[in-house]
């Protein structure tokens, strides 16, 4: 097994059931989106060293549980939509994780600031892409690659860049190569 994941909707009524997954020695992906996983669950989910997808959207994690996510060094994806109790204090944790290269954070409390703090690491971080939080266009752009987001902006009539993505200048100083994008 390669993919675990509950149904819709789920709620894991036993945490400790989780240790479990221990035994899928090639489990590379795993989805606890809506399934209340709390820090303690994570801490048994990031037992199994051999995950590179996570998908924790709309869960109870903390910042401080997230520490947990420090155990999974082939971590290549992190999915965290749908969590407003994340902020930026979680933000130097997430530093800390240097195999991602894919963030989602939207609907997290993580500020712009928060944002700029992640901007400061270095190019071989979050070398793919990060879904920025709060990034609304009138026109419902979905996809906006940093380094020609500009030119596409402006092609649809948004003359000042920075008024509408404030962050981009931070993201891409340090990641040239990064996508960002809003769902």
């Amino acid at each position: 097994i390669r993919h675990f994941s509950f149904p819709a909707y789920y709620r894991i009524q036993d945490i400790e059931s989780l240790t479990g997954l221990q035994a899928l020695s090639q489990l590379s992906s795993s989805s606890f989106g809506s399934t209340g996983l709390d820090d303690r669950g994570l801490s048994l989910v990031c037992r199994v060293s051999t995950l590179d997808n996570l998908n924790l959207q709309d869960t109870l994690i903390s910042n401080q549980g997230l520490a947990a996510l420090r155990q999974l060094p082939l971590l290549n994806i992190l999915r965290l939509k749908d969590n407003p109790q994340l902020d930026n204090a979680c933000v130097p944790i997430l530093a800390q994780l240097q195999s991602l290269n894919e963030l989602q954070l939207h609907e997290t409390a993580i500020t712009s600031e928060g944002l700029a703090l992640l901007a400061e690491l270095e190019d071989s971080l979050l070398a793919g892409h990060i879904e920025i939080p709060g990034f609304v266009h009138r026109d419902s752009l979905r996809l906006c690659d940093i380094r020609n987001g500009r030119d596409q902006l402006a092609s649809l009539g948004i003359p000042d860049l920075d008024l509408v993505f404030p962050v981009k200048r931070n993201i891409q100083s340090v990641l040239p190569h990064c996508k960002a994008t809003h769902i």
